[in-house]
C-alpha cells in the first residue's frame, strides 16, 4: 500500500465525525482495488452460547438502511440471529490495507426488499435457493445436485419465485472500528461509538 493511499485514509478521520461517511469512502476505494470488496465475516452467538462466524456478501448499505445481506431463514446464522440479534461484521481489504469492524443489531428486511433483490439474481441462483435446505444435514452431495436438477425441470419455462424462507437482515450499527495496516505494526485504530444518540470517536492502541 502506497504512502499516498495511507494518507488518504488518515485524512478522512480528521474530516468526518460520522463513521458512515468514513466507511463510504473506504468502500469506494475498495471497489477499485479489491477483488471481493463486498465479502464480510458475519459473527453471531451460537445457540450453544459460543461464537460462530462465516463469510456473507454485503448487498446494500445506507446510513438509514444499515448493512444488508440475504440468506435462508433455515440457516444456522438466521436461527442464531433470531435468538440473539447482536452481531458483528468484519471487512478486510488486503490491497488497501484497511480493516473495518461493525457491531450492531440485526433485524429482518421486508418481504418487498427480499423480492426486489431476489428478482435480480441469476436464474440458477434462484433455483439453488429452493434446492438448498441451508445448514441442514445431507446424506451426500449428490442428493443436493439431484434436488437442483429436479427443481430445474419443475421451473422450466416458468418464473422462479422467492422461497418463503429466503429473506435477509439489516444490521444497524452502534459501533465502527477502522484499522489502517502499517508495515511497522503501528496500525492506526479508530473507534466510533454511539453515546446518547451521538457518534463519538477515540483512537486505540494497535
Amino acid at each position: 500500500m502506497s504512502d499516498a493511499k495511507i494518507e488518504k485514509y488518515l485524512d478522512i478521520f480528521e474530516l468526518c465525525q460520522d463513521p458512515f461517511e468514513v466507511f463510504s469512502v473506504w468502500y469506494e476505494i475498495a471497489k477499485k482495488e479489491e477483488k471481493n470488496p463486498d465479502a464480510m465475516v458475519l459473527s453471531t452467538v451460537g445457540l450453544d452460547g459460543k461464537p460462530n462466524s462465516r463469510f456473507v456478501l454485503l448487498k446494500r448499505f445506507g446510513k438509514e438502511d444499515g448493512f444488508i445481506f440475504f440468506t435462508s431463514l433455515l440457516s444456522r446464522k438466521s436461527q442464531e440471529i433470531e435468538k440473539n440479534c447482536f452481531v458483528s461484521l468484519l471487512f478486510w481489504w488486503e490491497n488497501t490495507g484497511g480493516q473495518v469492524k461493525v457491531r450492531g443489531k440485526a433485524d429482518r428486511v421486508s418481504e418487498k426488499e427480499a423480492d426486489e433483490y431476489f428478482n435480480t439474481r441469476p436464474r440458477t441462483a434462484k433455483i439453488s435457493a429452493w434446492a438448498s435446505q441451508q445448514s441442514q444435514p445431507l446424506k451426500s452431495y449428490e442428493e443436493l445436485l439431484e434436488r437442483f436438477e429436479r427443481l430445474k425441470k419443475e421451473f422450466e419455462g416458468k418464473d422462479v419465485p422467492r422461497p418463503p424462507y429466503w429473506l435477509g437482515f439489516r444490521v444497524i450499527p452502534f459501533e465502527y472500528e477502522f484499522l489502517i495496516y502499517t508495515q511497522e505494526r503501528l496500525h492506526k485504530r479508530i473507534l466510533y461509538y454511539l453515546q446518547d444518540g451521538v457518534w463519538k470517536k477515540t483512537y486505540l492502541n494497535p
